[in-house]
């Protein structure tokens, strides 16, 4: 009995360790049937996705073609795509429209660690490029950081970029400042019951309008302090009437009231009353103002609901106003900006459009952006910038209308709907989303060093 109880002690051993080794056997099998489907799944996406792009670029050539059909060939009309190569004009920059999966995993792996030693995530892939590259044979590293947390509720309601630092205004009335000698974020002004309409600071003050006013700071380090404002209801005595409109370029400040206009220049404390009333063009529900450049005014039209879309541009000094119309797909425009001289900027879903309202004529259709534009940059006669949904900016040459550079903002949303924001300046940029607002600097590591061997 104990001899036939001892095998069949060690019979059972043995077929549990049979037992065993099959279930390994099955659990290796099966995970090697999951990681031959999981790089099946990787190889199918990734060719899907080659596939979507290649049709999509194809039926956005096609479309891009119609439409510059529509506009006609007028004088001095140029449409542009997507570049493909490296161009003289364009200092070497390219932009890629298909994909690089390699070249883009190990830019973005660099790209981790943001600016000032904060960490920034990888992003997403949607509408991914490759870095550009430049003649000189380096790659431009784009550091970003995010400089300011939007609070809830409390979105961006006006940005300001020099060469000294950067204002940030919010729409509950809080203002900071950034000075990019000391790298560090002051508030100027806590929340209150008005928005902040525009922002401007020269090195030494900060400015900041609101409805009827606007308030100063004396900047210092380690801390600043408030040093007066005015009201613009007190520049005109005759004037009784609250201001309807506020809009401010740079240190000029544009207050329309419903029989009057005042420029205000906030630093030197000048203003300057002009003979333009916006009651003449119509009902504050007809009519309101989308654009001011320091001397020129652009208004929409909304009197005729039917009609295509009406702009006037009125001069306020001299008091004229020019009314363009049949503006090239106006039906779906939006982000009216004036742009040098005489011209009118405007984004068509995710193109540019450039209009020359003097010769009525198409200056340029840009096209390069996959998401619809959210942002438009339009203070600097030679260039265009432009924001799109998915993070992507690209800076236009205004002379040739190609495509100088394109960065990536990580980590910005733009789904709240709210009025975003755009500052190219230099090797800066200034963004404004739903996040908050990010700083964006362009390193020249590798130039520099070439110049220096050079010598």
């Amino acid at each position: 009995r104990g001899r036939r109880a001892l095998a069949g002690d060690a019979g059972a051993h043995a077929a549990g360790a049979r037992d065993s080794r099959g279930r390994r056997a099955l659990a290796g099998d099966a995970g090697a049937h999951a990681a031959g489907a999981r790089m099946q799944d990787e190889r199918a996406t990734r060719q899907y996705i080659r596939q979507r792009d290649e049709s999509t670029r194809t039926m956005r050539e096609s479309t891009q073609e119609d439409l510059a059909a529509e506009a006609g060939d007028e004088a001095g009309d140029t449409w542009h795509g997507h570049r493909t190569g490296p161009s003289a004009a364009t200092a070497g920059s390219v932009e890629v429209p298909s994909y690089n999966w390699d070249e883009a995993d190990a830019y973005w792996e660099q790209q981790e660690n943001g600016y000032w030693g904060q960490e920034q995530a990888r992003g997403s892939r949607v509408g991914l490029r490759s870095p550009p590259c430049t003649s000189w044979g380096y790659r431009e590293e784009t550091s970003c950081r995010l400089l300011i947390v939007s609070e809830l509720g409390d979105p961006v309601s006006a940005i300001y970029l020099s060469e000294s630092g950067c204002m940030v205004g919010t729409a509950m009335g809080r203002v900071l400042h950034c000075s990019f000698s000391s790298c560090q974020v002051e508030e100027l002004a806590a929340f209150s019951e008005e928005a902040i309409r525009g922002l401007y600071t020269d090195g030494h003050f900060a400015y900041a309008t609101i409805t009827d006013s606007y308030r100063c700071w004396q900047l210092a380090e380690p801390e600043s302090w408030a040093a007066g404002g005015a009201s613009f209801r007190s520049l005109d005595r005759k004037n009784t009437h609250c201001a309807r409109h506020v809009l401010q370029k740079g240190p000029w400040a544009c207050v329309l009231f419903p029989l009057a206009a005042t420029v205000v220049h906030v630093s030197r404390r000048e203003h300057h009353h002009r003979a333009f009333k916006i009651a003449d063009c119509g009902t504050a529900s007809e009519v309101a103002p989308c654009d001011f450049d320091g001397e020129s005014l652009a208004i929409i039209d909304r009197s005729k609901p039917e009609a295509p879309v009406t702009l006037r541009i009125a001069h306020l000094e001299r008091n004229e106003a020019l009314e363009v119309t049949d503006l090239p797909n106006s039906a779906q425009a939006s982000l009216f900006s004036l742009w040098g001289p005489d011209c009118l900027v405007y984004a068509v879903g995710n193109r540019i459009c450039a209009y020359n309202y003097r010769r009525k004529g198409l200056r340029h259709l840009l096209s390069g952006h996959w998401a619809e534009i959210v942002a438009l940059d339009a203070e600097d006669p030679r260039s265009l910038a432009s924001l799109s949904g998915d993070g992507v900016l690209n800076v236009w040459s205004g002379a040739t209308g190609e495509c100088l550079r394109t960065l990536r903002v990580p980590n910005a949303g733009f789904f709240l709907g709210y009025p975003y924001h755009l500052r190219v300046l230099g090797h800066r940029a200034l963004v404004a989303s739903d996040e908050g607002v990010h700083l964006l600097e362009i390193s020249r590591t590798g130039l520099s060093q070439r110049l220096k061997g050079k010598k």
